[in-house]
């Protein structure tokens, strides 16, 4: 239940990458809505104003370009100076400048490097919710099945470092803004199943959340 103290969500802080970008916004909100705070990271400053603005509260916001190698250690920082109830990272990768191609991993990789760095400060950065939302394509498809041998992965037996990615179908953008809010809120129910893969497409008729397919890969150990 959202509000209580063993909630995953409540009153923690969750990093979000690309937060103006596709479903930046609304990863936003889903996660604000479930008592979360969001460290919303972009490149552009006056996008992020507007987000908290519109969200009217439980948004931090911070300009930084990711593509930068001062960055990721630029954000560990910032975190663990000033928020250390960390509950974890969702890495949108969903916007119109992620192409599916070799530069989408950049968007992905320094991200999930934050994580790395925050654990030899934050020891509970290991048990962080993680997802990753990128484009449905062969490239990302190829890159989500990598992460889930990773996860399968002998040394990885507690599930410790497990995160969910969550395939985008073209045509989300596209897509109504009560259709863009429950494929966020999809990808976070995926993301605290500790889920490794689910797909989301369109609805045809573009009016319900409930017209989305995605199938999700039942959580390790169930």
């Amino acid at each position: 239940m959202f509000g209580s103290e063993n909630d995953l969500w409540f009153d923690r802080n969750f990093l979000l990458t690309s937060a103006t970008e596709g479903l930046g916004p609304e990863l936003a909100r889903a996660l604000v809505a479930r008592g979360g705070i969001v460290l919303a990271v972009d490149t552009n400053a006056a996008a992020l104003r507007h987000l908290a603005a519109e969200i009217g509260g439980g948004v931090v916001t911070l300009t930084r370009d990711l593509s930068e190698p001062a960055a990721p250690i630029e954000l560990a920082r910032w975190i663990a100076d000033e928020h250390r109830n960390f509950g974890g990272l969702i890495c949108n990768a969903t916007g119109a400048a992620c192409t599916p191609g070799p530069g989408i991993a950049a968007r992905i990789l320094a991200p999930l490097s934050v994580l790395g760095l925050l654990g030899t400060v934050l020891p509970d950065t290991g048990a962080a919710l993680t997802g990753v939302a990128v484009p449905d394509a062969p490239v990302t498809r190829g890159i989500a099945r990598l992460t889930t041998r990773l996860r399968d992965a002998r040394w990885n037996a507690g599930g410790r470092g497990a995160f969910t990615s969550a395939l985008v179908a073209p045509g989300m953008s596209a897509a109504g803004q009560d259709a863009r809010y429950g494929a966020a809120n999809r990808i976070l129910d995926a993301v605290a199943r500790r889920a490794a893969i689910l797909r989301i497409t369109p609805p045809k008729d573009g009016r319900t959340r409930a017209a989305f397919h995605c199938p999700v890969a039942a959580p390790r150990g169930t």
